[in-house]
């Protein structure tokens, strides 16, 4: 049997999980046979994209003299290691009357939507009415695929992301990007560098400063897991672990401006990775040093939501969606939950709150009565990243093509060739840290004019350069629906994660900040 799902899914191939031993300890004296159903219902389920029932499972013929059929299955269905995803779905019973909802209608939403019709395409008990409230006018939050006005001849419309959209895809993400059929992208961010004149800097030189950020880097991690873990030392930031580890190499003195400049452009790529400065990130967030191959999807991360929300085709169920509701107060009762929103009021049984943390933060949905103090200190000490994106698309291409990617060394800009993705002279200009925040202020013509002028520096052959036809900026900390671009921890508290996926009885929590495993990551909105 190939241990390889197990391993991607956290699963020992020879031993009960924690939560199983807890949930059935009568298995723990002799597991081989409840181990074996187990694995062996994990890799089936696998192999296959179709919903699996535990009719389904009892008829197998590898298990048909297996005891612990029953219980394997069980435990893997109620905790989605088996049938997640985008599934064809069959609801038996329905139940009119009661409400499931879920504030906020991003990835995050749709995944919790998606697995709630998943979950009771498995029950006796009927399904309560699965809705989603969504203060925007559209869905997919800050995974926003947004369809460009530009294209070439017949060609279909091109889409482009403005929020995050690059991620390290991990088997419950890949299963489901698998079962809509979409194209994942590996990414190549080993850009081409420019000095402040204008020249491309000797490949040599890139490659041996980054070597050197690598270590410095690297010194950083295994100072995180060999320190003596004191409170002054947990509560320190990264950027001022990588600027003391730096300052402290024995070849500092040695290194020259150039130098410094090449290490300051990939700490300014770290923060673009982060979406966050690196003077407020923790060094124990989870994933920090995490460097595995960062893809994207082909026409667009947007596509994810939408095909979570409504499916494929008519044979999926879907939830009723309610855009342009913005929740202003939750108030639980004593035999139901009052949804106060700008348009109306809703009645619910159970709520996912799936809302940015930054929203949270800001107190703009009430609770009544109040979220438990530990919850809210939690939230303090999350932080809302940015990053933002400047959009340009040309009348002609003027850059090697050759170029995934460029950047220019003075201002830290990161320039990404979008030609491949959506077949037109399309650039995406990635701005991270102090960039990012400034740019929040200044005018969409002032930004281009000076990209423009940055731009003719380079590629002085090309001049006069054509202006864009069309341009998008992104301002993702003055969008009042997030506040900002992702979820970091701060240097406050490392443990909060734990405290915030903390839920009640009816009031549950999901997405990246939710996520004990992934937070603030793609992968953690779908938790």
């Amino acid at each position: 049997m190939t241990a390889n799902i197990l391993d991607q899914l956290g699963i020992p191939k020879d031993a009960l999980l924690e939560k199983e031993a807890s949930l059935m300890p009568y298995i723990s004296e002799n597991p081989l046979d409840y181990l074996f159903a187990r694995n062996f219902i994990v890799q089936y389920w696998h192999s296959q994209s179709e919903l699996l029932t535990l009719e389904q499972v009892e008829k197998l013929e590898d298990l048909s003299t297996n005891n612990y059929k029953t219980e394997a299955f069980l435990f893997l269905d109620r905790h989605r290691y088996i049938n997640y995803g985008l599934l064809k779905t069959k609801i038996l019973k329905r139940d009119p009357e009661s409400n499931i909802y879920i504030i906020g209608g991003g990835i995050a939403g749709a995944s919790a939507a998606r697995e709630l019709i998943n979950i009771y395409s498995n029950q006796t008990e009927p399904m309560p009415n699965i809705k989603i409230l969504e203060s925007r006018q559209r869905i997919g939050g800050r995974l926003f695929t947004f369809p460009l006005h530009s294209k070439w001849g017949d060609m279909d419309q091109p889409g482009i992301d403005l929020g995050p959209n690059n991620f390290e895809p991990d088997t419950f993400v890949l299963k489901i990007i698998s079962q809509i059929g979409l194209e994942l992208l590996k990414e190549d961010f080993t850009p081409v560098l420019f000095d402040d004149n204008g020249q491309i800097i000797d490949k040599s030189i890139t490659f041996a400063a980054n070597e050197f950020f690598q270590e410095i880097f690297n010194d950083c991690k295994n100072t995180i897991l060999t320190a003596r873990p004191t409170k002054q030392f947990i509560n320190q930031s990264l950027g001022k672990l990588l600027n003391q580890q730096l300052e402290n190499h024995p070849l500092y003195p040695r290194l020259n401006e150039l130098h410094l400049k090449l290490i300051k452009f990939s700490i300014s790529q770290l923060e673009l990775k982060y979406n966050c400065m690196l003077e407020k990130i923790s060094i124990k967030s989870p994933g920090l040093f995490d460097q595995s191959d960062c893809y994207s999807i082909k026409g667009g991360i947007g596509q994810l939501c939408h095909a979570l929300l409504y499916g494929l085709d008519e044979n999926y169920e879907t939830p009723q969606i309610i855009c342009d509701t913005k929740v202003e107060k939750i108030s639980l009762l004593k035999d139901s939950i009052e949804i106060n929103a700008n348009r109306d009021t809703f009645e619910a049984d159970v709520v996912v709150m799936t809302v940015p943390i930054s929203l949270l933060k800001n107190n703009a949905i009430q609770f009544t009565p109040k979220l438990p103090s530990k919850k809210v200190e939690a939230m303090e000490n999350i932080e809302m990243g940015i990053s933002n994106k400047i959009v340009l698309v040309f009348p002609r291409i003027f850059w090697p093509l050759q170029y995934n990617s460029f950047g220019i060394l003075q201002d830290n800009l990161l320039f990404i060739n979008q030609y491949h993705k959506t077949n037109l002279p399309c650039l995406i200009v990635h701005c991270s840290g102090n960039s990012a925040l400034e740019m929040e202020n200044r005018t969409d013509e002032e930004l281009v004019d000076e990209i423009m002028k940055k731009l003719s520096k380079i590629f002085y052959s090309e001049n006069p350069l054509p202006y864009p036809i069309e341009t998008i900026v992104t301002r993702w900390q003055k969008d009042k629906y997030s506040l900002g671009c992702r979820t970091v921890l701060s240097t406050a508290n490392p443990d909060c994660f734990s405290d915030l996926k903390q839920d009640s009885s009816r009031l549950f929590w999901a997405g990246e900040y939710a996520s004990l495993d992934q937070p603030g990551t793609i992968n953690g909105k779908f938790c």
